[in-house]
């Protein structure tokens, strides 16, 4: 978290992090909240860390706040620079931020998802588990209103953060791009009462059925006991 705001000693601390991850061959997740141009300072030795370890598709840069803040120059290099490492990033939709360009960012192809960090926490009581309502909120700190976009927020909330955990799936690659369903797929599913995808975000229904591995484990926002339908 924060190579330069937290420690101090970005070389030191990413030295650990990414040395972690090629010791035990894990994937790396780094929470950037260093403003303006400390953030695309350290968001540059991160990408420089993930290239030379050949470690593209690997590593995540959530939230991210300073990284979008810039010029419209600023902001396109920065992109350019995270596709060519396959970094992917993370939000939470966060109000009175400056908003992820994510139009641009689907068209590089780069992997967003959505998500929370905290229920009614010390750290936000901005949080209920709903992702369904983060989704909104994310359409709705970006402002959006046309059904593409809106619908696009929900493709970012499923398949964006699936594509992040899995590289193995396709990831999206514009406003328009929508995931599907194909034979074969593992039926983890939420089936929402609701006429289309930007109706499904706006009024978030109460009526849904959640299947796990095939097996219906809630409906209408309650859990089921073990062995219900």
């Amino acid at each position: 978290m924060d190579p330069c705001a937290l420690d101090r000693d970005p070389v030191r601390h990413l030295d650990i992090v990414f040395g972690l991850a090629e010791k035990y061959y894990r994937p790396i997740d780094i929470p950037l909240h260093e403003p303006g141009d400390l953030g695309r300072f350290s968001a540059e030795l991160i990408i420089e860390r993930t290239k030379a370890l050949g470690m593209q598709g690997q590593v995540v840069i959530s939230h991210g706040y300073g990284l979008w803040d810039g010029t419209a120059v600023q902001t396109s290099a920065v992109i350019e620079k995270m596709a060519e490492a396959d970094i992917a990033t993370a939000t939470v939709a966060p109000g009175g931020r400056q908003t992820l360009p994510l139009e641009e960012m689907a068209q590089a192809g780069i992997r967003v998802g959505l998500g929370e960090d905290g229920q009614r926490d010390y750290w936000s009581p901005y949080g209920n588990a709903d992702l369904l309502d983060r989704t909104w909120q994310l359409a709705f700190t970006h402002g959006y209103r046309a059904d593409e976009l809106i619908a696009h927020c929900l493709a970012i909330a499923t398949r964006g953060g699936a594509s992040i955990m899995d590289r193995g799936l396709e990831r999206l690659r514009g406003t328009s791009d929508r995931p599907g369903l194909s034979p074969g797929d593992r039926a983890d599913l939420v089936l929402i009462g609701a006429e289309h995808l930007t109706a499904a975000v706006m009024d978030r229904p109460e009526d849904r059925i959640v299947l796990h591995r095939g097996r219906v484990v809630a409906r209408d926002l309650r859990l089921l006991e073990a062995g219900a339908a």
